[in-house]
């Protein structure tokens, strides 16, 4: 049934009442009926107004453009396809581009109904891999279904390729990147169904991803015995056959010749994973010879050749390796095929990287480099002459299945986002180090360094593996930071030693406490640390030195133990620099700053700042984390707006090594995060709010939306909305950052008490005291359980308690609570304004219940606070007027009087409901005592 004719832009158009025919008549007569519709366009309005009595009308797609749908703006209409409309929207909430895209309510030749297609899409939602567009989420509208998914800016692999030559290795890398997607979707159980070049969608840095879930189905569910309508679509210009008929498997097609004495197999009876698998070849051939594997101009008769396994000559040449790949893909019989689409994928980059090596061989040989033998040798043997394989022996198919069953047993939860994440990070990092191996080969003199160097980072590598077979739920959180953290393989370009066998043990013992600090397991690297160093002691090589020193630098600043930590920092910048390593000796000397801030003398951290600036000047590599751990500083010192161009500059360094290296977004999405915070410090609300949406996005996309990291800057985000006004967001945000800290971690949490404090505050701001008492006891109790001595925090919510029984008047309830709310902030050495309006909290319920000696000098000492803070007139009011009511209970009108317009005056130009409160009740004091 084509469906090359118009489609009017109405609510009910002829494309659904073509799916009526096929939903509503059974074969033959189906066939029959859509065989007529096709040439009788009175037939097709006709259907048009039947649909209209046996379906909810849905809204035209043009009518949508401009509304919303929850809290996305729909903003154009893309297009339209078998299963549904696709939109261009923004998501109001996180300032980002999504697509939407609308299911049909019936969609022609399926057995399912719209509630079976939904649950498809949510169990295609639940993949989470680089090379998948994101599902966000299923908003249901009425009747009508939405998808919101991730924008991609960019092409189709169809457009890619029209846009310019491309080379066959160029081709297969991307669509063997889409496969690694369509593979995910099999170890999730998922069929794809509709694998083709519209369906592969790549992005501008050249990333593909596999898009349109709207076929899939879980691997071994019954499939339909019949065709969409839709796949029969033809291209009228070209007369190619185009869509799903092109890429089906003959096992689906019907057109396969009966087996000895059996009877043809039923058109859709063996969907399985090996059907992907030939649509997967089928893409990847067209790819590679800009035309389809077989001759055919209608579906019958391409299906007809697909049977026979006549497979077109390529008018491109390619390797012969390559060829048999594709064409076992789309072998006729399925169990000739390969037996899994990893199994074909790995196939595929093994070739390459054969390719490669002798292409690198080939050129040495160009140029004088080898002899004619050398050039014949990697082709009859298989050795691997620079070592580059060395990598796969550390990272490989059986690694990444052992890594994903623990990381899935320990965090079923939250485990897809990282395995998928970490999976990526790793083979970029291990691509990065085999080119730097191969390119050492050809190193010369600095060959041995180089290759020392790289050798080195594999042991890291390799003690990260041995770390994350022993993971626990708090590692799987840590890894994909842990890869990030991982050194950069270019970094030994500028390697100048070489490692003894003698230092072979200390360098071994360092990459573990690596391993587990990158991991978060600092308390059990803490137990390594003597080892290390007392080994670190013992040997004469300056860099292990170095190396050994900085890495339990880093475990003792992960532990607070501050003091130690800017110790070994420091003997590991001169370790590094006697041994001249710059880049240790930035790194050991930005630790040490890191460790000064930790300890709260941001001054002196300034000063290891500036130190490494002037290392800089003279030749040493700059890196951008000097101006986030100098903005880091500016900030705790309080110059705020300082902290912030800092972070601005890093940030734009950052963002540059992001595009080259996936792995620095990490890094990306933290100094965005602090910068947001600053923003906020300095009342650009709306600017760090914007900044904090930004990097909850970057993170999100790496970790996933359950990672502790997201909840983190959720409650960021939610801290700058609370203070812009905006309750229900902030409520919504705190709520969800308190589900992923309950999820990680459990209830008993030093993050779970915090956010139950925010949430109080918002209770109590929106007067449910009921509520708000209820979350800051919890806070409390959870507190209490982590055995953690965090006296800010209890103060914090002590007054809170306080205040919800003041605001009962309640205050001889309330007192204790202010009692201990004021002791735990002088404990603290809060600063002197928190001091303050804990003493005025006292004063204020002490002068209540007529304990008017204790107000007074709680009063008293909330001005000697404030004046050490130097703060406004303002901050001040609250305690005058306390002093004005005790001033008058006692006798003295006058001094109440001076006191009570003092107060006024400092509260003159304030606008707000307290301020507006608070002088009315100065005014009819002041009104009373003038009588």
């Amino acid at each position: 049934m084509g469906i090359g004719m118009p489609v009017p832009s109405a609510c009910i158009d002829e494309q659904r009442a073509q799916a009526f025919v096929g939903a509503t008549l059974a074969e033959p007569a189906r066939l029959e009926v859509e065989d007529h519709v096709d040439e009788c366009a009175s037939c097709r309005q006709l259907l048009a107004a039947m649909i209209r009595v046996h379906s909810t009308p849905s809204h035209d797609a043009g009518c949508l453009v401009g509304g919303r749908i929850g809290r996305y703006q729909v903003r154009a209409v893309i297009g339209r396809g078998a299963m549904g409309e696709v939109f261009r929207g923004e998501d109001l909430e996180l300032a980002r581009p999504v697509a939407l895209k609308r299911l049909h309510s019936q969609v022609a030749g399926t057995a399912g109904s719209r509630g079976h297609l939904i649950r498809e899409a949510r169990a295609a939602a639940q993949l989470q891999h680089p090379n998948v567009v994101a599902v966000h989420e299923i908003v249901d509208v009425g009747a009508e279904t939405f998808l919101v998914m991730e924008w991609i800016e960019g092409a189709t692999l169809r457009a890619w390729l029209r846009q310019r030559t491309r080379g066959w290795q160029e081709i297969v890398q991307v669509v063997l990147a889409a496969g690694r997607g369509l593979a995910a979707a099999h170890a999730a159980g998922l069929l794809h169904r509709d694998f083709k070049p519209e369906n592969i969608l790549i992005d501008k840095e050249g990333r593909p991803r596999v898009a349109d879930f709207g076929l899939a189905r879980p691997i071994g569910a019954p499939t339909s015995t019949g065709l969409l309508p839709q796949a029969h679509a033809l291209t009228a210009a070209t007369g190619a056959l185009s869509g799903t008929p092109a890429y089906l498997a003959p096992e689906l097609t019907g057109m396969l010749p009966p087996p000895a004495g059996g009877i043809a197999a039923p058109v859709g009876r063996a969907h399985d994973a090996r059907t992907d698998q030939y649509a997967f070849a089928v893409t990847l051939y067209e790819a590679l010879h800009d035309s389809h594997p077989f001759a055919g101009t209608t579906p019958e008769g391409m299906w007809s050749e697909m049977a026979g396994g006549r497979i077109r000559r390529g008018s491109r040449r390619i390797p012969a390796w390559l060829d048999r790949a594709v064409r076992r893909g789309l072998a006729v019989d399925p169990a000739r095929r390969w037996p899994d689409l990893t199994t074909m994928l790995d196939g595929l980059d093994r070739g390459i990287r054969r390719t490669r090596r002798r292409l690198t061989l080939m050129v040495a040989a160009a140029i004088g480099a080898v002899i004619v033998m050398g050039l014949l040798a990697p082709l009859a043997q298989p050795e691997e002459p620079c070592g580059d394989h060395l990598v796969d022996s550390v990272w490989n198919a059986e690694a990444q299945a052992a890594l994903a069953r623990r990381f899935e047993a320990v965090a079923p939860e939250r485990s897809a986002a990282t395995i998928a994440s970490i999976t990526s990070l790793v083979a970029h990092w291990t691509d990065a180090w085999r080119l730097q191996r191969r390119s050492a080969c050809l190193a010369g003199p600095a060959r041995a360094a180089r290759v020392s160097c790289l050798d080195r980072q594999l042991g890291e590598l390799r003690a990260q593996l041995a770390v994350w077979e022993k993971a626990d739920a708090s590692v799987v959180d840590h890894a994909t930071a842990a890869v990030v953290a991982l050194p950069s393989p270019a970094e030994c370009v500028d390697a100048r030693a070489t490692t003894s066998p003698a230092s072979a043990s200390l360098l071994a013992s360092t990459a573990r406490v690596d391993a587990l600090q990158r991991s978060g397991r600092w308390e059990e690297a803490m137990v390594h640390a003597p080892e290390v160093l007392a080994q670190a002691e013992r040997t004469t090589e300056l860099g292990p030195r170095a190396q050994a020193m900085l890495a339990v630098a880093r475990v003792e600043l992960d532990a607070h133990a501050r003091t130690a930590a800017r110790e070994h920092a420091i003997a590991a910048a001169r370790a590094a620099s006697n041994a001249r390593e710059d880049d240790l000796l930035a790194a050991a000397l930005l630790v040490e700053a890191a460790a000064l801030i930790d300890d709260h003398r941001a001054a002196d951290a300034l000063g290891v700042c500036d130190a490494v600036e002037a290392f800089a000047a003279r030749g040493l590599p700059r890196s951008e984390r000097i101006e986030i751990v100098r903005a880091d500083a500016l900030f705790q010192l309080g110059r705020t707006d300082e902290a912030i161009a800092h972070y601005r500059r890093g940030i734009a360094q950052l963002e540059v090594a992001a595009a080259r290296d996936p792995a620095r977004r990490l890094g990306l999405a933290s100094a965005i995060g602090a910068l947001g915070s600053a923003l906020g410090k300095v009342d650009r609300i709306a600017e760090g709010a914007a900044e904090l949406r930004r990097a909850l996005e970057i993170e999100e996309a790496a970790f996933g939306p359950q990672h502790p990291e997201v909840g983190r800057t959720l409650h960021d985000l939610a801290v700058l909305e609370r203070r812009n006004g905006e309750i229900e967001d902030a409520e919504r945000h705190f709520e969800r950052a308190r589900a992923i800290f309950a999820a990680v971690d459990g209830e008993a949490t030093l993050e779970v008490a915090t956010t139950d404090s925010a949430l109080a505050d918002l209770a109590w701001m929106r007067g449910d005291l009921d509520r708000a008492q209820r979350l800051a006891e919890r806070a409390l109790e959870a507190l209490a359980r982590t055995g953690l001595d965090e006296p800010v925090l209890r103060s914090q919510l002590e007054s809170q308690l306080g205040a919800v029984q003041q605001a009962r008047d309640r205050c001889s309830a309330a007192i204790p609570h202010y009692e201990r709310a004021l002791a735990l902030s002088l404990r603290a050495a809060e600063p002197p304004d928190q001091q303050a309006l804990a003493y005025v909290n006292l004063a204020a319920c002490l002068s209540e219940v007529g304990r008017d000696a204790e107000a007074r000098t709680a009063a008293e000492q909330a001005l000697a606070a404030w004046t050490r803070a130097n703060a406004e007139p303002p901050e001040r009011a609250a305690a005058w007027t306390i002093l004005a009511g005790i001033e008058a209970r006692g006798g003295d009108r006058p001094r109440a009087v001076a006191l009570a317009r003092q107060a006024m005056a400092a509260l003159a130009d304030l606008e707000g409901e307290p301020y507006v409160a608070m002088r009315a009740v100065l005014h009819d004091q002041l009104e009373g005592w003038s009588r």
